[in-house]
């Protein structure tokens, strides 16, 4: 289970490993007790019906109960352009895809590791139920949120282990460098 926490209105997740300064806290995420006594609590994601036809969904918001932090997803068209709703997001919306992108990483990483098959997303693919690691990549880059060296790591990461299509990964990259000439 995941476990985060928010401060200052940010949405923070509890790291893999943690560095004090005693040393280095090795699976530090899998500890429970821990995670707790420096205020971390497990995300419970509340997730709406909608058509898988004609709709996907996306991370609304998110809050403190006193047991968990919430985060909320809403339903919006797949007709949506991605520019469409990059201009509709709100800068808490850019963050919440942020974190959700590194999760997302975090999770494939594991699975890498363990050798766990995993699902291939597809650019335009009608049965993905969320945003696809491409549409993801894209948002984030478009906003400019992302560190140009972690962002091709990993999307390397996924181009090695088939998760985006080789024609995806160049047009990711095309789209930073493109990002950076505007910059």
């Amino acid at each position: 289970m995941q476990y985060s926490k928010i401060e200052d209105g940010r949405l923070i997740n509890a790291p893999r490993n943690l560095k004090t300064e005693n040393g280095m806290i090795f699976n530090y995420n899998l500890n429970r007790e821990m995670m707790l006594a420096d205020g971390f609590k497990p995300v419970k994601l509340i997730k709406p019906d909608f058509d898988k036809e004609s709709q996907i969904i996306t991370i609304s918001r998110y809050e403190e109960s006193e047991e968990y932090i919430l985060i909320y997803y809403e339903a919006i068209d797949k007709t949506k352009s991605v520019i469409d709703r990059i201009e509709s997001l709100e800068d808490c919306s850019i963050e919440i895809l942020a974190t959700t992108f590194d999760l997302d990483f975090r999770i494939f990483e594991i699975e890498a590791t363990l050798d766990i098959p995993t699902q291939i997303n597809i650019k335009g693919a009608n049965n993905n139920m969320a945003l696809s690691i491409y549409i993801q990549a894209q948002t984030l880059i478009l906003a400019g949120k992302y560190d140009r060296e972690d962002m091709k790591y990993k999307l390397k990461r996924y181009l090695d282990r088939n998760r985006i299509t080789k024609a995806e990964y160049d047009e990711l990259i095309s789209m930073m460098d493109a990002q950076e000439l505007v910059k």
